[in-house]
């Protein structure tokens, strides 16, 4: 086991945006609800303005990167970790959320992502919750505190892959299952209409004849 901070090049708090807006002249910044655990949603951004251009550079994450959610009013995603995929745009991260860089010659930013959302590094860092007047956050310096667990690098890749194929498993399930749950109340809104139609009684009567 080593700690996040070992195996990191980079801790950092987001920067501070007075009322980010829908205005797309500006440039994009991830909300705090972009953070899911193991999910960012790249759409999920609102736009800064008045940056100069070395605070943009500064704060514009990139692939690879990992983001944290450090401040929330819902305490179960404090501490949310997900991993900024390829190919995503670019965009700022906020002061609530903060941005760790893996050292990728010890540690690969999908196996780090997967241990920060469960096991004992997830038990330490819902222990580092602290809320005050209702909102729940985790201090940059106890996320660095984090406990890792730390195989070599093949391995953390085998262990990735593996998670990823029975993810989309689930992912497939969980379509099939919203499908049916979709059949169902068609089918359940038309059995009522005919109810309400009068039509329910004849159709029994017909399949009973």
């Amino acid at each position: 086991m080593v700690t996040l901070e070992q195996v990191t090049s980079l801790v950092r708090n987001g920067v501070f945006v007075s009322r980010p807006d829908h205005d797309t002249s500006g440039v994009p910044i991830f909300r705090i609800s972009a953070v899911r655990p193991m999910s960012l949603n790249l759409d999920d951004v609102r736009f800064a303005h008045g940056l100069d251009a070395v605070t943009v550079r500064k704060y514009t994450v990139r692939e690879g990167d990992l983001l944290y959610t450090r401040y929330s009013g819902q305490p179960e995603y404090v501490g949310a970790c997900a991993v900024v995929p390829s190919g995503a745009p670019r965009a700022l991260h906020p002061d609530k959320l903060i941005r760790v860089i893996a050292d990728q010659e010890v540690i690969l930013s999908g196996f780090l992502e997967l241990v920060s959302s469960t096991g004992t590094s997830l038990e330490f860092i819902r222990s580092r919750r602290r809320t005050t007047a209702g909102q729940t956050g985790i201090a940059g310096s106890d996320l660095k505190q984090v406990p890792i667990p730390l195989p070599p690098v093949a391995e953390q890749s085998r262990i990735v892959a593996e998670v990823q194929r029975l993810l989309s498993f689930v992912d497939v399930l969980a379509a099939a299952l919203e499908s049916s749950i979709q059949k169902s109340r068609s089918l359940r809104r038309s059995i009522l209409q005919k109810a309400f139609e009068g039509q329910l009684c004849n159709s029994l009567e017909r399949r009973l004849a």
